[in-house]
This record gives structure tokens, sequence and C-alpha cells, in this order.
């Protein structure tokens, strides 16, 4: 027997249930797919970004001491930075 030789109704029930079963099968890749996006997702969150905080807190230090060592050294004695032993 043909897949033709039967009637309307049973070969239409047939490519319903095939196009659910295919929607089924792609909503689950989909789910599984979205776990994954979500684990990695906490990855960045969790790991990446506390590195980044780091990473900006030591240029936010490394800055701070630049500045410093710029006004230190360009600094006179007796008018910016040092007082003499005098006006102490």
């Amino acid at each position: 027997m043909k897949f033709a030789d039967f009637k309307i109704g049973v070969r239409l029930g047939v490519a319903f249930g095939a196009v659910v079963l295919l929607s089924v099968g792609s909503a689950g890749l989909a789910l599984k797919e979205l776990a994954s996006i979500e684990h990695n997702l906490d990855d960045i969150v969790k790991d990446n970004n506390v590195k980044i905080k780091f990473n900006h807190e030591m240029s936010e230090s490394v800055h701070v001491v630049s500045r410093h060592t710029q006004v230190g050294a360009v600094a006179r004695p007796g008018r910016h930075g040092r007082r003499r032993a005098q006006d102490r």
C-alpha cells in the first residue's frame, strides 16, 4: 500500500503529526540551548564582571599613584607639598 492510497484525512493526520513532532523537537532544542546560554551568562556575571571590577580598581590605584608622583615631582619645597622645618 502506497502513501498516496490512504484517504486524505489519514494523510493530513500524518502530516499534522509530523509537524507537531518537529515543533516539539524544536522547542526541546530551544530550551536546551537557552539553558546553555543561561549558564554562560552566569559565568560572565560571576567571573568576568568581578575581574573587570578588580581591573578598574587597580587602574584607579595606578592613576592615584601616578597623580601623586607627578605632584611630588613638580611641587617646590615650601609651596604646595612639603613644609619647611621652621613653618611646622
